[in-house]
């Protein structure tokens, strides 16, 4: 036990010494570490932070200059989008003002000098209006003629049949519900109308009653001179001509649809149809006549064998001069016309599609507002100061001059 006791003694002691030894050498190390180190470090601290100050001051500058770029940059842009989005909406809404101002102003002189030239033309023929007045039908009317201003007589579809007093317009009992295409008579007492599947019906002056014409192809337009010289037109060249012996077919020289029939006189009648087809009958021969016109004609009206009017597709407005046929100025956009009717060579009314209504007062067409864009089918009149349309359901229109 001493014995293990004196070496662990000896082992301290030894230890103790070394120990000592190692303190005063650590010390002394110590001593000059802390004697150079901190100078080493401040100098190298001094040139870390300098060199760091100057590349953090050159980072920062370029930091600086690219944030400055960049915002510059993005400023120029965003200011140049705003300037540019700012001048745009500007420029536009300048421009577009201008080229409102300049399209309304443009847009409104024609239309002021077609509204004026409307207006004028209003008074310049007869100084007369159009008023709508109530037609007591449901169904679209297609036919017009008046043997009186007070007994005016209007046909169409589903057999309708109305009679007008100059004032109001009563629906009357119809023996047909086939469309009825046209109206024509000689007198009060002798009107005719024709329609779908060859369909005639006539009025003796007290009711309506079908006829057999010998026909059950549709007829789409009448006229005559009295009546034992009545005529209907229809499909393929279809002509009736009724006599005192009544209804028979004839041959027109001609295969075209028929829409159109005018006849002055026993010897001088017109017919007109499809691909501009005008043929006329002086009596004994039908002769066609070369319109250069390839519209269908759809009505005819005239004031004797030396003027005759033709209307149809295309802004046909033809004139017979009773040599040739030639198209009236004026009209354009070439609308579809229906019907014409002529009160005199000055004073010439066409209808049409969409409330199509133009006038001719001898030198020229002019078109008129019908207040209405719906079909006006027929017209007839009573010289110039009383003339009435037909078309749509429930519908008439009356032209009168105070």
């Amino acid at each position: 036990m001493l014995k293990t006791s004196s070496l662990r003694n000896k082992s301290f002691g030894t230890s103790t010494a070394l120990a000592g030894l190692l303190a005063a050498l650590l010390a002394s190390g110590c001593s000059d570490e802390a004697a150079t180190t901190p100078t080493a470090a401040t100098a190298d601290a001094a040139a870390d932070t300098a060199a760091d100050a100057a590349a953090d001051a050159a980072d920062t500058k370029a930091d600086t200059a690219a944030d400055a770029a960049a915002d510059s940059s993005a400023d120029t842009t965003a200011d140049s989008s705003g300037d540019a989005a700012a001048e745009t909406t500007t420029d536009t809404a300048s421009d577009t003002a201008a080229e409102t101002t300049t399209d309304a102003a443009a847009d409104t002189a024609p239309d002021a000098a077609a509204d004026s030239a409307a207006d004028s033309t209003v008074i310049q023929p007869a100084n007369g209006t159009w008023t709508e007045l109530p037609s007591a039908s449901t169904n679209t009317v297609h036919g017009i003629w008046g043997a009186k201003p007070d007994q005016i007589w209007a046909a169409g579809e589903q057999g309708a049949i109305l009679r007008c007093d100059g004032s109001q317009w009563l629906a009357v009992a119809s023996p047909t519900f086939q469309w009825l295409y046209a109206v024509w008579g000689s007198s009060a007492s002798d009107v005719w109308a024709v329609g779908n599947s060859g369909t005639a019906v006539h009025y003796d002056g007290k009711d309506w009653a079908k006829v057999d014409v010998g026909t059950t192809d549709p007829l789409y337009a009448l006229s005559g001179t009295g009546k034992d010289d009545i005529w209907a037109v229809g499909p393929a060249g279809l002509v009736l001509h009724k006599t005192a012996a009544g209804w028979a077919t004839v041959k027109a020289n001609t295969d075209a649809y028929l829409y159109a029939v005018w006849a002055a006189a026993p010897n001088d009648v017109w017919i007109g149809g499809g691909q501009g087809t005008l043929v006329h009958f002086d009596g004994k021969a039908w002769t066609k006549s070369n319109t250069g016109l390839t519209g269908t004609v759809e009505g005819l009206f005239g004031l004797g064998s030396q003027e005759v009017w033709a209307v149809g597709q295309s802004g046909m407005a033809l004139r017979w001069n009773g040599t040739e046929w030639k198209q009236g100025p004026g009209i354009k956009n070439s609308p579809y016309l229906f019907r014409v009717f002529a009160a005199a060579s000055n004073d010439v009314w066409a209808s049409g599609n969409f409330g199509e209504l133009w006038h001719f007062d001898g030198a020229l067409w002019t078109k008129f507002d019908a207040k209405t864009d719906l079909h006006l089918r027929g017209i007839w009149g009573f010289g110039g100061k009383n003339v009435w349309m037909v078309g749509p359901a429930k519908t008439s229109y009356h032209y009168t001059v105070p």
